[in-house]
């Protein structure tokens, strides 16, 4: 069971009916994680797409998922695009857009403080902007590397 549809097998794959066993998704997809009452996760062998129960695609191409901050019941995943990471939420929708080396929860579970780093390597710079839960900057700050490497300790 996945909410209010069942997860089918076949030799293809796993795929979603209805309770009137109807086809939500075809039987393409290796792995299914919930996100919110319209939409959820699907995986195949191009990464993961955010899919609506209407069979309508959100957002594709996501190549991870990882979960960074549970605020009551909303949930906040990093996610990585294109080999830029965002973070989405899933009554939000998107907080940052991807397009950043690196994003780590500085803050805890329950309060998130997102650490964004963009490494401009043409300018030999990193941008570093701290962001409250819903994507509004905190702080921002440009650093040369020897200073980077300072106060960037693999967090």
């Amino acid at each position: 069971e996945f909410g209010d549809y069942f997860i089918i097998t076949s030799e293809g794959g796993k795929g979603l009916i209805d309770q009137e066993n109807e086809e939500i998704t075809p039987a393409v997809y290796s792995e299914f994680k919930a996100w919110n009452d319209t939409s959820f996760w699907a995986k195949d062998t191009s990464g993961w797409a955010l899919l609506t129960y209407s069979q309508e695609e959100i957002m594709d191409g996501m190549s991870d998922l990882t979960t960074i901050a549970e605020v009551e019941k909303e949930t906040f995943l990093k996610i990585l695009k294109d080999q830029n990471y965002g973070v989405l939420s899933n009554s939000q929708g998107v907080i940052l857009e991807p397009g950043y080396n690196d994003i780590v929860n500085v803050g805890t579970m329950e309060r998130p403080v997102f650490f964004a780093e963009q490494h401009l390597e043409t300018a030999s710079i990193f941008v570093v902007t701290y962001f409250d839960k819903k994507g509004e900057t905190i702080r921002s700050q440009a650093y040369r590397p020897e200073e980077y490497d300072r106060i960037y300790c693999d967090l």
